[in-house]
């Protein structure tokens, strides 16, 4: 297992560690097969190459189940292995994120929208579902009950760098929903 040399937390379900830039293949490891647990649904889990989470900030469970990273104060890749769902671990997750500097993060309009709202964050723009731009392993079987299984994609920023809760844009693209999340998180800087 993976020996962190950073910061170490104790949840109720392990140890969470901040992992040194060389953990990249084993977090991406971890990360592929707590996907691969989730069955159709593991399709909203984006993992990026090798290479792209050597130059993030990764957070992985002693147990290789669950972990996240952070790329420049955006939260990606989430996640946990689907023996572990009902612990409410998304919430411990999201909370260490945003005390390691995480702001802002991106989702599929599924369940995953609600888990963030309940753990403090805000959907700020959202953007229809693009067929060309959807996984490779997506399952629209597995996600038909959020419009037919094709959910937006929301653009969510944690409550705390927010001056009021906005209402929502729709956008055209993804490159938009993420300019939105940028415009907001200047206007905090601005009026910090």
């Amino acid at each position: 297992m993976i020996q962190a040399s950073c910061r170490r937390e104790r949840l109720s379900f392990g140890i969470l560690e901040h992992c040194p830039p060389d953990a990249a293949h084993s977090f991406r490891t971890a990360l592929l097969m707590a996907k691969h647990s989730r069955g159709g649904h593991g399709a909203c889990l984006h993992a990026y190459e090798t290479h792209e989470y050597a130059k993030m900030r990764l957070f992985l469970g002693s147990c290789g189940q669950y972990g996240f990273a952070l790329n420049d104060g955006c939260i990606v890749s989430l996640f946990s292995h689907q023996r572990l769902r009902g612990k409410r671990l998304a919430h411990h997750l999201l909370h260490r994120a945003t005390d390691e500097g995480g702001t802002h993060l991106d989702a599929f309009e599924t369940r995953l929208r609600v888990l963030y709202e309940e753990a403090g964050f805000v959907v700020v723009a959202r953007t229809p579902f693009s067929d060309e731009h959807r996984p490779a392993d997506w399952c629209a079987q597995a996600f038909a009950k959020y419009n037919g299984g094709r959910p937006d994609v929301v653009f969510m920023l944690s409550r705390s760098v927010l001056l009021r809760d906005p209402e929502p844009v729709r956008v055209c693209s993804y490159e938009d929903g993420i300019a939105v999340q940028r415009n907001f998180l200047r206007l905090r800087e601005v009026y910090a």
